[in-house]
C-alpha cells in the first residue's frame, strides 16, 4: 500500500477472507476448510468466530492507508461474488446471475462508442484489428510542447540540447496523425521506411502544425520549426528503442536490449546485448563525440540529424571452459521407506480418530485419515501401515484416496516401490490396486516395523488388502503419518 502510494496509484483492496476461485480454497487457509467451521461464507457462528481475528488483525494494517485517512486506498471490498447471504430466508431474492442485457452492458458501451469518433483530419482512420488495443493522447505535455493528439501511441520522450525529442509508434505499415501546438512549420529529415507524409497549418490548423505520415518498418524523423524533432517508428523499430536514464537522456535504437548508459566527459558508455551485428543510432547531446559498446569503443559512421550512428555486435562470443561437474552431495530424502527405519520420531501422529467433521465421511471400518483432522494442512504427506500376516498371504492392495485434482501418489512395500498414481488434473479422487507380486512380504517375526509404506500429497487414505486369506482387521492396527516435503 505505501508503494503504491509512492507511484501515485489508488487502491482497492480485497483481503478476503474468501478472494477469488483461482485461489487454492478461494484464498482461505485450510485449516478451515475441514467442515468444522460449517459450510463457510456463511452466517454460522462457527465461520464467524473463525474469520473475526483475521478481518480484525488486516483492517488494523490498512485503516491508516484509508483515503479518508490521507492514504490511497479508496474501496474496502469484503469477500468476492458473495451469494446466499440472506438471513431472513422468506424475504431471499433470486441470486443468480442474469443474462439480460442490464446497466452493466450499457455503461461499457457508453465507455467504448467514442471509438466510433473520426479524430483525424486529413484522412486515414483509427485501426484496431482483432483483440488489438491503443493509447492515444491529446493535450499531452512533453517539456514545453503540447501534442494537441496524436492517433500514433506515444512511446518516449526526451529533452537533449534542450529541445524536446518525441517518439510515436504505429503498428507497421499503418498511417497515422499528430498535431503540435505553437509550431509553424515542419520538415522530414530522415525517412526511413516512411510514405505520404504530409504537412498541414494555416487557418484550419491556427497556431498548430498537423502531420500525417505512413510508417512502413524502420525509423523516420520530423524535425520543427524550433529544432525539436519528433521520431516516427513502426512496431518493429520501437521493440528496439531504448531510452536510459541520464541527466541529458539519450535515446538509442537498434539493439535488442539496452543495459545501461553513462556519459563521461565526452564519451557516452553503452552497455547491452545484441544478436548479431546491426547498426546503432543514438540521439545524444552534442558534446559527445565518441562511443563505447560493452566497454569497447566503436567508430561513429554518421552525425546526419544529430544522431550518431555506429555498427555494434558480431563479436565471437569469448571462449570458455565449464569447470569440472563433481564433489556431488546426495541425501536420501526419503528415509521413511527404507527397511531398517523406525517410526518413533515425534513428526509421526497416530491416525486414531474415528469420527470427522469433514462432509465425506471414510467407512466406518476405517480410521479417519484426513490430515487436517490431525492439524496438518499443507505439504507432502506420508502415510504408514502395518498388516499381519494372514492363512495366506495377500497379493496386493486397494487405495482409495482422495487428494484433490491434480494430486497424485506412490506405494511402497517393505522398501520396494510396487506402483504410483500420476494424477489427473480434472480428478481428486482416485482408486487403484497394486499388486505385491515384484515385491516381498516379510515373516511373522520380521514383522515389526514393516509393512506397507504410501506417499501421497494429502487426503483421506482407504486401504483394503485384496487376495484369499486377505482379512480387513489389519484396518485397524496401526496407521500413522508424517508431513514431509519430498523431492
Amino acid at each position: 500500500m505505501t508503494m503504491a502510494k509512492e507511484l501515485g496509484m489508488y487502491m482497492i483492496i480485497r483481503p478476503g477472507p474468501y478472494v477469488n476461485a483461482e485461489a487454492n480454497t478461494g484464498g482461505f487457509p485450510l485449516w478451515v476448510t475441514t467442515g468444522a467451521y460449517g459450510e463457510l461464507r456463511d452466517n454460522d457462528p462457527r465461520y464467524t468466530e473463525a474469520w473475526k481475528p483475521y478481518m480484525s488483525a488486516i483492517s488494523r494494517i490498512i485503516a491508516p492507508h484509508l483515503i479518508t485517512n490521507g492514504g490511497n486506498v479508496v474501496l474496502f471490498q469484503i469477500e468476492n461474488e458473495l451469494g446466499n447471504q440472506w438471513t431472513d430466508i422468506s424475504n431471499k431474492t433470486d441470486n443468480v446471475e442474469k443474462r439480460i442485457i442490464g446497466d452493466k452492458y450499457y455503461e461499457t458501451k457508453i465507455l467504448t462508442q467514442f471509438t466510433r469518433i473520426t479524430v483525424t483530419q486529413h484522412g486515414g482512420e483509427i485501426a484496431l484489428n482483432g483483440h488489438q488495443a491503443k493509447i492515444l493522447v491529446t493535450d499531452f505535455r512533453f517539456g514545453s510542447k503540447t501534442l494537441l493528439y496524436s492517433t500514433a501511441e506515444v512511446l518516449t520522450y526526451s529533452i537533449i540540447d534542450g529541445k524536446e525529442a518525441l517518439a510515436l509508434w504505429v503498428p507497421t505499415g499503418e498511417s497515422a496523425e499528430f498535431s503540435m501546438e505553437g509550431v509553424s512549420s515542419a520538415r522530414l529529415v530522415l525517412c526511413g521506411g516512411c510514405a505520404n507524409v504530409k504537412f498541414f497549418g494555416g487557418e484550419k490548423e491556427a497556431n498548430a502544425t498537423t502531420v500525417s505520415f505512413t510508417q512502413n518498418a524502420g525509423m523516420s524523423i520530423v524535425e520543427l520549426s524550433d529544432g525539436s524533432r519528433i521520431v516516427l517508428l513502426d512496431r518493429s523499430a520501437a521493440y528496439r528503442f531504448w531510452s536510459p536514464a541520464l541527466n541529458s537522456d539519450p535515446l538509442a535504437t537498434g539493439n535488442e536490449t539496452m543495459r545501461s548508459a553513462l556519459i563521461e566527459g565526452s564519451t557516452l558508455k553503452l552497455r547491452g546485448d545484441t544478436t548479431n551485428a546491426t547498426s546503432l543510432s543514438v540521439f545524444a547531446p552534442k558534446y559527445v563525440c565518441s562511443l563505447t559498446w560493452n566497454g569497447k569503443k566503436v567508430a561513429i559512421t554518421s552525425t546526419s540529424n544529430g544522431v550518431l550512428t555506429a555498427a555494434v555486435g558480431g563479436e565471437a562470443p569469448p571462449n570458455f571452459t565449464l569447470p569440472a561437474l563433481d564433489g556431488w552431495k546426495v541425501a536420501d530424502s526419503l528415509p521413511e521407506i527404507q527397511a531398517n527405519y523406525s517410526a518413533t520420531s515425534a513428526a509421526w501422529v497416530s491416525a486414531t480418530h474415528a469420527n470427522t467433521s469433514n462432509q465425506t465421511v471414510p467407512a466406518l471400518n476405517n480410521p479417519v485419515f484426513y490430515v487436517d483432522d490431525y492439524g496438518i494442512h499443507v505439504g507432502t504427506h506420508i502415510y504408514r501401515a502395518t498388516f499381519p500376516t494372514t492363512s495366506e498371504p495377500p497379493t496386493g492392495v486397494f487405495l482409495n484416496i482422495t487428494g484433490g485434482t491434480a494430486f497424485g501418489y506412490s506405494a511402497w512395500l517393505n522398501s520396494q516401490f510396487i506402483g504410483s498414481w500420476l494424477g489427473r488434473s480434472y480428478l481428486d479422487r482416485a482408486g487403484s490396486t497394486f499388486s505385491f507380486a515384484n515385491a516381498t512380504l516379510v515373516e511373522e517375526e520380521e514383522e515389526r516395523g514393516q509393512g506397507e509404506r504410501v506417499g501421497c500429497r494429502h487426503g483421506q487414505l482407504g486401504p483394503r488388502p485384496t487376495g484369499r486369506g486377505a482379512k480387513p482387521a489389519w484396518h485397524h492396527q496401526r496407521h500413522a503419518f508424517r508431513p514431509r516435503d519430498v523431492f
